[in-house]
């Protein structure tokens, strides 16, 4: 039991990924909590004094916060960035990019304070690597968290709190339930493996950079089964 006596926070922990980490972590000894569409904790990642209440919250009733698994996600419309709107734009960035940073910013400062915390934040292939044509802000957003989490994972490395994020390629979650099958064929076409992620997949290695004995800060890591552009 790994993760015994710790406190997990998994945004998007109801469904896909975020389920599967939350799944994990829980079944290892965590305590953890769920933030999601249909989690009894409602909180949107978007509005800061939603995060920041609820951040207290979890705080005041259990003490402190050892894991944060960043995974609430939304993929976009499936079309050019010319013919995005602007509200898109944002439904897009402000759940991905901005939600992570906002649950970042209340999180972690209660995890420097204890001198420990396990940080992983769900990116994507695309984000590492090349950007997917026809999912130009989701590509983006991904981009924007493995910066994120290299930059303040390097910079409070002497604290005791890692921050990495994890790069997978595609998995068939509710995620890509819009996603037109063409598109869909053309990642699987790029993908050495020949096949998905599943979820339990990405979860593993997501449960590898919580554990305690880990030396690695700032990095992305590679769940993409083999898939380099």
């Amino acid at each position: 039991m790994p993760f015994s006596g710790r406190v997990a926070l998994v945004t998007g922990g109801t469904r896909g990924i975020g389920k599967a980490v939350a799944d994990l972590l829980e079944a290892q000894g965590a305590s953890v909590i769920r933030w999601g569409l249909n989690s009894g904790t409602k909180v949107d990642v978007r509005n800061e004094d939603s995060v920041r209440l609820a951040i207290h919250a979890l705080i005041l009733e259990y003490g402190k916060l050892d894991i944060l698994v960043n995974s609430a996600g939304v993929f976009g419309p499936s079309k050019s960035l010319l013919d995005y709107t602007l509200e898109e734009w944002r439904t897009v960035m402000d759940t991905n990019a901005t939600g992570t940073f906002l649950v970042m910013k209340h999180a972690i400062p209660h995890m420097v304070a204890k001198r420990y915390g396990r940080v992983v934040n769900l990116a994507s292939v695309v984000g590492r690597d090349a950007a997917n044509p026809f999912a130009p802000v989701y590509s983006a957003s991904k981009a924007a968290i493995i910066r994120m989490s290299q930059a303040l994972g390097r910079e409070l490395a002497k604290t005791g709190v890692l921050i990495n994020s994890v790069a997978p390629s595609a998995c068939l979650t509710d995620l890509f339930r819009d996603t037109p099958k063409a598109q869909l064929d053309a990642m699987l076409a790029k993908t050495p493996m020949g096949r998905f992620a599943e979820v339990s997949e990405i979860a593993r290695l997501v449960g590898f950079l919580c554990d305690a004995e880990i030396y690695s800060t700032g990095a992305v890591f590679d769940c993409s089964g083999g898939r380099h552009e």
